[in-house]
């Protein structure tokens, strides 16, 4: 099958081993990413994602999280070291008892990186950062979060914390999931068309 099968708006096949993600002037507001192996004929896909409809609504990367001793004293080389373009003032989130900030990329359609410090000895985090801290968790932006959870559930993951609101996203609310490869996922409430 030739690539040029797939309908020209909803396709792109980076060169050799790369990931392109079309942005919205070439997909008109439908993300897909396709991966194309340098050794593979044809494009790659997640066939549970993929559809030729324009009603698509992908959950949406929103950024990916690190946890840190101290945002102030690693927030400027942290950017430096991901190429971010700037970055947020730090919120204080009294339910999660964490502070967070983050990392926003030169492209304001990429994922940012949110560093996370914890907020005294009882905060959530606190363990994880006498582990040595680092990667934490990914999250992603949804529209229905008690769709996303029902559906992360029956693909084997454990929802850890029920919805709750969080201070960083304008008291949007937020989850969290592990999955069985022990991935935590955090999903956040997409902000309401009304």
């Amino acid at each position: 099958m030739d690539a040029r099968a797939f309908p020209a708006p909803y396709w792109a096949i980076a060169p050799r081993r790369h990931l392109r993600q079309l942005d919205s002037a070439e997909a008109g507001e439908l993300s897909i990413r396709i991966l194309h192996c340098g050794m593979a004929r044809f494009p790659l896909h997640c066939p549970q994602y993929m559809s030729m409809s324009s009603e698509v609504h992908l959950p949406k990367m929103h950024h990916i999280g690190f946890v840190v001793p101290s945002i102030t004293s690693v927030i400027e080389s942290f950017c430096l070291s991901v190429g971010g373009a700037r970055w947020s003032k730090t919120w204080h989130d009294p339910i999660q008892r964490v502070r967070v900030a983050f990392i926003y990329p030169p492209v304001p359609a990429d994922p940012s990186i949110e560093l996370v410090e914890p907020a005294g000895e009882k905060a959530s985090v606190q363990k994880f950062l006498e582990r040595g801290g680092g990667f934490h968790h990914v999250c992603y932006e949804v529209r229905d979060l008690k769709a996303e959870l029902a559906a992360a559930n029956a693909r084997g993951a454990t929802v850890i914390r029920r919805p709750q609101p969080a201070v960083a996203f304008d008291g949007r609310r937020i989850a969290w999931v592990v999955t069985k490869e022990k991935l935590l996922i955090e999903y956040l409430e997409a902000v309401s068309a009304s």
